[in-house]
């Protein structure tokens, strides 16, 4: 009888060895695979780049600003641009360069655009008023401010901001809502149409 007890206490030792051994493998092969369709999802923009942006990709967000980092991740990586990353988070993309010199803070500046969300809808936007907006550099959101200092005229440039350097946890009423990514289409017009 204890010889009995001692066989079956085995063979379900046996048993649940098996599985545990079957589901470690599923899970290593899940993970593998997973790892390996990160980069294979986004072929056009890179392994190397894919890796790069999930250097800043955080697992269990907190903060405001991981929650966003995340967001505009998932983003780029439905896109077919490789956008570059400053240290404050902004996300940029110079598309065409324009000619002159950068431009510095307070100096005047005429620019077409379109903002919206990271889902495709527009909340503002130059083109659909038919003119551009003149302002000064220092003037606008923290994430243009930014981008324009990196920008000449005639330049054409996609931002992405997240909320801290958009609307932040304010929002911009009725057209953004708080703590939201937003992104913008940009030119920068020749200086001779800057506001004066």
């Amino acid at each position: 009888m204890n010889m009995k007890l001692l066989s079956i206490h085995g063979i379900v030792i046996f048993l649940a060895l098996g599985i545990l051994s079957c589901t470690n493998k599923q899970s290593n092969n899940d993970s593998s695979s997973s790892a390996q369709q990160m980069p294979e999802a986004n072929a056009s923009l890179g392994e190397d780049y894919v890796m790069q942006l999930y250097a800043n990709y955080v697992q269990e967000p907190k903060l405001q600003a991981h929650k966003d980092e995340n967001i505009i991740i998932d983003y780029i990586l439905g896109q077919d641009i490789a956008y570059q990353r400053s240290n404050s988070g902004l996300y940029y993309a110079i598309l065409e360069i324009g000619e002159g010199n950068t431009y510095n803070h307070g100096e005047p500046c005429s620019a077409h655009y379109q903002g919206y969300f990271l889902d495709g809808r527009v909340f503002d936007s130059s083109i659909e008023k038919g003119k551009p907006l003149n302002f000064r550099v220092g003037q606008m959101v923290a994430g243009w401010n930014e981008a324009l200092k990196l920008l000449t005229p005639g330049s054409q440039a996609k931002l992405i901001l997240p909320s801290a350097l958009a609307y932040g946890d304010r929002g911009f009423p009725g057209y953004v809502p708080p703590n939201s990514v937003i992104a913008f289409d940009l030119q920068t017009l020749e200086l001779t149409t800057a506001a004066q």
